[in-house]
């Protein structure tokens, strides 16, 4: 994808679609413009997981409005927006010409040319990206300018008032592009299996505002228009119809709409709090109180309403309607999460602990610097994995790095060239790259750092790796190793086995890298073996309480919470205070394994279920079977 560039007629602002939702309807575009803009300014519908992502470091802007009430008017939007485009606008200008100072007249030429293109080209790679120091250094670093991002519910141009604020816009002379967006009176249908046409049933679609003042004197929707649309077989969809659905029932049957004419409404479309029902138009109002279904709401008018109970697929999801507390890391919980979503669970991320490094980090760059020295190298965890190479990579740069060279520019790690996305380095390392240097390779030293010493596979010369857990083994093959040890039970004591029947012995010189507060059962194990071990701390997990005290506090309804880690149930119980045994008396509480499940009843919680493959796929099987009751294949 071309990046936004320096020139005068490229947009400042971005009016974007943020679809119905569900996240993961978002346009390869919107997710691309928020990645990189330096403002955003977002609406009520607009969801947490879309809003996170935005670049760390874009200002972001709330200005939601729900209904009739009104947050922010309508006006005080628009003068935000031209004064933050403006603000951009100079911002840009400024880089502009400090780049044409540095570089010439060329370079001044290129920013007064238009842009040809700014078409979808490719996929960016974001995996490699710094991260800078701050919003502007953020823009400068990558050659981009600073833009702002208008992020709309649905699409900026149906019923969400983008045409108003394109033409202020306009007004001020400030260049703009608008990205569409999936709009819910399209999606929301869908989700709950209610075509908007269908042959047979209805040959055309009308898309109207239900937010209309009932106080009026004069109506401006024409209804005896689409009365006519209805009688005749066309569907009718109704946005932000909920409030005056009796004065819209009432304008419809005064033009022959009969109120059996079949109506289904649609609470939060495509999200896993989506809630829906069918009735009829003269029932329609009091069916949905009856039910709870209110703003954000979708409503058709229709015979298409009836193919709901035949196509209605999304609310059929083994975990639809269930709400999931997940407590592991956010960097480590994506996978949980994708699963629990796909299977139509309602997640909610509220990380107990954070990883953060170890109290002696020089213990750990000394030990990851000899790794070729060892037997055995053993990771009982993925964050030990990501420590080690990320160790690696520090020491490298401090190889590498000339006088004067600022910290963390010098890049020479697994990952490629510069240009070189994460895949194509892994490629040439994939299988096992480790043998390719002898241990006893030739270097030329610098203090206690090799000059020449390999971020990545190579750093290991001859030593076998050894892990607990799928996880792990998956993370240590996305830096090119194959682990050659890796026991059926994700446990320490099976671990312990495994690498006796591998051959460790009293001659073996094993390295354990893990948490500081890590169980000593494998270190007492292979010690027994007669192994010389050494253990380092690669990471330590430190308590994170303020966003779960936040998400417990909420007042939604949880149903499910899991715990990946002993630590993760400590750090909960603690943020529940007195109110941990009314909270899981009243929740199902599922365990990833026996020593997290053992945890759990020392704080008199007892799991609903534990995985029977202790990893996070184990967890999510865990849940569809409790739910399903049955067990799972």
């Amino acid at each position: 994808m071309n990046k936004p560039t320096f020139t005068q007629s490229a947009p400042a602002v971005y009016l974007v679609g943020a679809g119905p939702g569900d996240a993961s309807l978002l346009t390869i575009r919107a997710a691309y413009l928020l990645k990189h803009a330096s403002c955003v300014i977002y609406d009520y519908l607009v969801s947490d997981e879309i809003v996170g992502m935005c670049n760390v470091h874009a200002e972001r802007i709330f200005v939601g409005k729900k209904g009739f009430t009104q947050h922010v008017t309508q006006d005080e939007i628009n003068a935000l927006l031209v004064e933050k485009a403006r603000q951009a606008e100079e911002e840009a200008a400024g880089m502009c010409a400090g780049a044409a100072a540095e570089t010439g007249n060329g370079a001044a030429e290129t920013c007064n040319t238009p842009t040809t293109s700014r078409s979808l080209e490719c996929v960016p790679n974001y995996a490699s990206e710094q991260v800078p120091a701050s919003a502007r250094n953020y823009a400068a670093e990558r050659g981009t300018r600073p833009y702002v991002v208008r992020l709309k519910g649905g699409d900026p141009y149906i019923f969400g008032r983008g045409g108003e604020e394109a033409l202020v816009l306009h007004q001020h002379g400030i260049a703009f592009e608008v990205v569409p967006g999936i709009t819910s009176g399209i999606a929301a249908l869908m989700y709950a299996g209610i075509p908007a046409t269908h042959r047979g049933i209805a040959t055309s679609v009308t898309f109207v505002t239900g937010n209309e003042d009932p106080s009026k004197q004069q109506s401006t929707t024409n209804w005896q228009a689409l009365a006519g649309l209805i009688t005749s077989g066309s569907s009718v969809v109704l946005y932000m119809g909920v409030k005056n659905l009796p004065h819209i029932q009432r304008s419809l049957a005064a033009y022959g709409v009969a109120g059996t004419t079949p109506c289904a409404a649609v609470m939060w479309g495509t999200c896993a709090q989506q809630k829906s029902c069918v009735t009829t138009l003269e029932q329609a109002f009091d069916v949905m109180q009856r039910k709870g279904i209110a703003a954000p709401c979708i409503i058709v008018i229709g015979d298409v309403a009836t193919l709901h109970e035949q196509l209605n697929w999304f609310e059929k999801r083994p975990l639809f309607g269930k709400t999931v507390l997940i407590t592991r890391t956010r960097t480590h919980s994506s996978h949980i999460r994708s699963a629990l979503q796909e299977a139509g669970a309602r997640v909610l991320e509220a990380p107990a602990l954070r990883v953060v490094p170890p109290t002696n980090t020089a213990a750990l760059h000394e030990a990851v610097a000899r790794l070729a020295s060892y037997d055995w190298v053993v990771f009982t965890s993925a964050n030990g994995v990501d420590a080690c190479f990320g160790a690696l990579r520090r020491l490298c740069d401090e190889a590498y790095r000339l006088p004067g060279e600022a910290t963390g520019e010098a890049r020479h790690d697994a990952r490629g060239l510069p240009g070189e996305t994460a895949g194509d380095a892994h490629d040439e390392a994939r299988d096992d790259a480790r043998g390719n240097v002898p241990a006893n390779a030739p270097r030329e030293t610098g203090g206690n750092v090799s000059v020449n010493a390999p971020s990545d596979a190579r750093a290991f010369g001859t030593a076998k790796v050894a892990v607990i857990g799928s996880a792990t083994a998956e993370t240590l093959q996305r830096y090119g190793i194959v682990p050659d040890c890796m026991p059926q039970a994700f446990v320490a004591e099976s671990l312990v086995e495994a690498l006796q029947a591998a051959g460790v012995c009293h001659t073996s010189k094993v390295l354990i890298l893990r948490a500081e507060e890590a169980r000593d059962t494998l270190v007492e194990g292979l010690r027994a073996l007669g192994a010389q071990v050494d253990v380092v701390g690669a990471y330590r997990s430190e308590k994170c309480t303020e966003q779960l005290k936040q998400v417990l506090s909420s007042g939604v309804s949880i149903d499910a919470c899991t715990f990946a880690s002993s630590s993760a149930v400590k750090a909960t119980v603690d943020a529940l205070g007195d109110d941990a045994q009314a909270f899981f008396s009243q929740v199902d509480a599922f365990s990833i394994g026996p020593i997290t499940t053992r945890t759990m009843l020392a704080h008199d919680i007892t799991p609903a279920a534990e995985a029977r493959i202790y990893n996070a796929d184990g967890l999510v099987d865990a849940l569809y079977a409790h739910y399903s009751h049955h067990a799972m294949p």
